[in-house]
């Protein structure tokens, strides 16, 4: 399965004026912890999709072997600079046209592709949403997660007499984890030349056209986007990175475990 990731974004409300992909979490770029679920798995067909800081990006990976920690070095695909504010759309479909060029379209055996952002860390099982979107037949398959939410939550009688207060808790609206899969062919139908941002042009009209299934993502999620968010990414892989082997596994096996469950719900 292909595998494109959009990182054309710049790191301002993070302070800086390079890729938000390049920031550091714990010692690792961005893009490392957004392609570990990838990884984990051995998927190697990877290419990133860049606006601003291409060049920048080009010059990082000839040193990301971090201790030998990272799936491989990705392609690099310049998909131009954002005439409007989104053009994640735009930016697909022109690398999927391009992979279509590159090889003969009678040796195509995976019909399907993934696509993320370069700034949306899931602890995520690929093979596991990947099997949800076979199972379905739809076009596309949209992970979604309950982030906590930014605020206490009050909750308030008729007489205003608060009756409990919960400090930050887990939303309980789901919302775009920015993980997906989708038929590519199919969903080439729906990235015209008029189509500039996924979200906006494209994503809407699969809803519309009943397209589009949810796979639910109860874990780890986090949307890195300010200083805030970087420092809350670092607490949390600050105490994932210190784990021993023997540690992960235990963690690895407890998290398999939740999932089984969750999934049986």
């Amino acid at each position: 399965m292909k595998v494109y990731v959009w990182v054309a974004g710049i790191g301002k409300r993070m302070g800086t004026t390079s890729p938000k992909c390049l920031s550091k979490i714990n010692g690792k770029y961005l893009i490392d912890r957004v392609l570990k679920p990838y990884r984990d798995l051995g998927f190697e067909s990877i290419t990133l999709l860049t606006g601003y800081g291409h060049e920048e990006i080009v010059k990082a990976f000839p040193e990301y072997d971090i201790n030998g920690d990272y799936l491989c070095n990705p392609e690099i695909m310049f998909t131009g600079i954002p005439e409007k504010k989104s053009c994640t759309a735009q930016a697909l479909r022109l690398a999927l046209q391009e992979e279509l060029r590159k090889i003969n379209y009678d040796d195509m055996v995976d019909e399907e592709v993934s696509f993320t952002y370069g700034d949306s860390i899931l602890d995520i099982r690929v093979d596991d949403i990947l099997h949800f979107h076979k199972s379905h037949g739809k076009i596309l398959t949209m992970t979604v997660a309950r982030p906590k939410e930014k605020f206490g939550i009050v909750e308030i009688s008729h007489s205003n007499s608060v009756m409990s207060f919960k400090e930050k808790p887990k939303s309980q609206n789901w919302i775009n984890a920015g993980f997906f899969i989708a038929d590519r062919d199919r969903l080439l139908r729906y990235l015209t030349e008029t189509a500039f941002s996924f979200e906006e042009d494209v994503l809407p009209l699969l809803i519309e056209k009943n397209e589009v299934m949810a796979f639910k993502h109860d874990f780890y999620y986090q949307q890195v986007d300010t200083l805030k968010d970087v420092e809350e990414a670092n607490k949390f892989f600050e105490l994932v990175d210190q784990h021993t082997k023997i540690g992960m596994d235990r963690l690895n096996e407890r998290l398999e475990k939740l999932r089984k469950e969750t999934c049986s719900n």
